[in-house]
This record gives structure tokens, C-alpha cells and sequence, in this order.
């Protein structure tokens, strides 16, 4: 939890910039230049690990919701100025696009 004298991630000036993104790995242009886009981070509501997306505002985004989702610049942006608020940055498959894909990983 951020103290009086540190500002909110709200208070910080927002991510903005559509510059190149780097220190991330380079992925495909099929997906870095779609607004499909989310931070995410471990969270246990039920007692089990899960990862919640969320917007660069910290709020909590939404897989159903488009407006809720950002550029792969803006978001690996945050990510990056914001180390330990996220565990990480993904990408939301949408049935407009023509991907599909998978995750596999260990549990924390």
C-alpha cells in the first residue's frame, strides 16, 4: 500500500505515450498493434491464485469489455513505470480477431 507521501497511481501523470515499448519482448505486429491490452496481477478472492486484468488506472478490466482494454504501448508503458503493482501485461482474445492461443504456467 502506497503511504500519504507517495501519489496514487491515479496522481501520477497516466501512461500516454504510443513510443515504442521496450525491456519487453518483441511479439508479434498482429497483436501489438491491436487495443487488446490489459495489466494483470495475482489475486486470491476465493483462496486461489488467479490473475485479475486490470487497466492502467489500476482499476479492474474487463475480457468482455473493449473499452476497458488499451494499446500494447500504453500498457507495457505502465507496466514497466510501475514495478510490483502488476505481475504482468496480456493480451485479450476477442471473437473479432483471428487468434487463438493459450496459457500454461505454475501457480504461485
Amino acid at each position: 500500500m502506497y503511504s500519504d507521501i507517495v501519489p496514487s497511481f491515479e496522481e501520477q501523470a497516466q501512461p500516454s505515450s504510443e513510443a515504442p515499448v521496450t525491456n519487453i519482448p518483441a511479439l508479434p505486429d498482429d497483436l501489438t498493434q491491436r487495443e487488446q491490452w490489459v495489466l494483470w496481477r495475482y489475486e486470491s478472492p476465493n483462496g486461489r491464485a488467479s490473475k485479475v486484468p486490470h487497466q492502467v488506472t489500476g482499476r479492474r478490466a474487463k475480457t468482455d469489455d473493449p473499452k476497458t482494454w488499451n494499446t500494447f504501448p500504453v500498457v507495457g508503458r505502465a507496466w514497466l513505470e510501475a514495478p510490483g503493482r502488476f505481475d504482468g501485461m496480456g493480451f485479450v482474445f476477442a471473437e473479432s480477431d483471428p487468434f487463438v492461443g493459450g496459457s500454461a504456467q505454475r501457480r504461485p
